[in-house]
């Protein structure tokens, strides 16, 4: 396949995350750094020669990696601020019982093949929502219950039918679904050390991925001096190598050393489906990061 090296737009310029950003900007009237295309290119087509062919995307081929929440709300959330407010603090309380039982499960693939799965009880599914105690009397969102159903989701393999359970939320007609399977660990990087490139950002994960596999969407940062942040992309059989490089520019006063943060959508020539989205900057394996709205 070859190489892709596309010029993103950013989506969204969000929040001043307080971090030093060694290789940003600095002083007054400083320039932010840039580090040369041919650099980037020969950084991310080392992580990708180390990356195919490896256990590493093996494992990745073979697991079960979210590509999407895990959680679904139900389809008419949330009526009223309070209960948004109470979802958003996890002000979640249960009024009845849960099942215990885990029934056999299996993973069913797009393509009709099925994956045998381990399966969460429904109160080690309620504990991954992080339940906690409403502050100061405010009214929590109340579980009822719970039972077990499917639910089509984006994976590292393309959409998937994964079992999850579904709890019932008084006052709403359609539940809240949370997968049920344990989430794997990312298989570790086969990149040795690399050496500290001034002039790569970097990549927290990855933010969405289309239903098709064609847009990849990543979040990640760049100094507070920088005209903003471009992602490059090597496609190769087994990754997508994103590598993101600030665009340069002139301050004018003083720079401090803040890091925003961009949410970066990019093309792909071919679907991600299968490949392991990577870090130029890191070597390693990207993790989908849930939405916190």
């Amino acid at each position: 396949m070859r190489r892709a090296v596309s010029t993103a737009v950013v989506a969204v310029v969000a929040m001043t995350a307080g971090a030093v950003l060694a290789a940003g900007c600095s002083g007054s009237d400083g320039d932010a750094v840039s580090i040369p295309a041919k650099d980037a290119d020969a950084r991310m087509k080392k992580v990708a020669d180390a990356w195919d062919g490896s256990q590493a995307a093996r494992q990745w081929r073979g697991g079960v990696y979210l590509l999407e929440d895990a959680i679904q709300l139900p389809q008419d959330a949330f009526r009223s601020e309070q209960d948004k407010e109470a979802y958003r603090n996890k002000w979640l309380e249960l009024r009845g019982s849960l099942p215990d039982g885990t029934p056999p499960a299996s993973v069913h693939w797009a393509d009709g093949s099925t994956t045998a799965t381990p399966v969460l009880t429904a109160p080690q599914t309620f504990a991954l929502l992080g339940a906690r105690s409403s502050e100061k009397g405010a009214p929590p969102l109340v579980v009822t219950g719970a039972d077990r159903g499917e639910r089509t989701v984006l994976t590292s393999r393309g959409p998937a039918r994964l079992p999850v359970w579904r709890f019932s939320v008084k006052g709403y007609a359609t539940p809240l679904t949370r997968v049920a399977i344990p989430s794997p660990e990312l298989p570790a990087s086969p990149v040795g050390v690399l050496p500290r490139a001034g002039g790569l950002m970097p990549i927290m994960g990855i933010g969405a991925v289309s239903s098709e596999g064609y847009l990849l969407t990543v979040d990640t940062g760049y100094g507070a001096c920088a005209k903003g942040v471009d992602v490059r992309v090597r496609e190769s059989r087994d990754s997508v190598v994103l590598a993101a490089v600030e665009r340069k520019g002139t301050f004018k006063g003083i720079c401090d050393a803040s890091l925003k943060v961009a949410k970066v959508t990019v093309r792909l020539k071919e679907p991600l489906a299968g490949r392991v989205p990577v870090n130029a900057d890191s070597g390693a394996a990207l993790p989908y990061l849930p939405r916190m709205d």
